[in-house]
């Protein structure tokens, strides 16, 4: 088992995602990742993040655009990076199935059971209409992502059955 405590997250570590949001500060109390070492490939790996806390505020780089414009970059950037994510699946798709290492790797990765627990998002905007600063949050008590079946049944998935899974 592996266990990382009180983490700083780097304000930075979102913007790769290009929202209309900056992280001011963020905190991620601990991280836990146990994996079956014995039984890798037949039982999921386990990943828990606790107590996740994050600040954030408007991302400035759009200034001065009409709000319709706005919207249409954020829908833009949704669909580049939605049609990025398909073909990247698809490449990955294609190179994991064509070795047993490969299909070994796609059942561990598909079957990774990840945990949040204790997450804290705030929203703070002092910029979007001065003098009148709004705040809003958002608290979780647990967001968890486990591998289904067709019926919404927890299962773990081998090989090619990762096609036919959701998380």
């Amino acid at each position: 088992d592996v266990e990382l405590t009180n983490m700083q997250l780097k304000p930075e570590a979102l913007n790769s995602l290009k929202l209309p949001v900056r992280v001011k500060a963020g905190f991620l109390g601990s991280v836990k990742l146990k994996v079956p070492w014995s039984r890798l490939g037949q039982e999921p790996v386990l990943v828990y993040l606790d107590r996740i806390f994050i600040l954030a505020e408007p991302a400035t780089q759009v200034e001065g655009c009409s709000e319709d414009a706005v919207q249409e970059a954020k829908r833009s950037r949704v669909r580049e990076m939605e049609i990025k994510l398909l073909e990247r699946q698809q490449q990955l798709k294609s190179e994991l199935n064509s070795s047993w290492l490969g299909s070994f790797i796609s059942t561990v990765i598909g079957n990774i059971k990840l945990s949040i627990g204790n997450i804290h998002i705030r929203y703070e905007d002092v910029e979007s209409n001065p003098g009148h600063p709004f705040a809003a949050g958002l608290v979780l008590s647990k967001l968890s992502a486990v591998t289904v079946d067709d019926l919404g049944k927890e299962t773990f998935a081998t090989g090619g059955d990762l096609d036919r899974v959701k998380k």
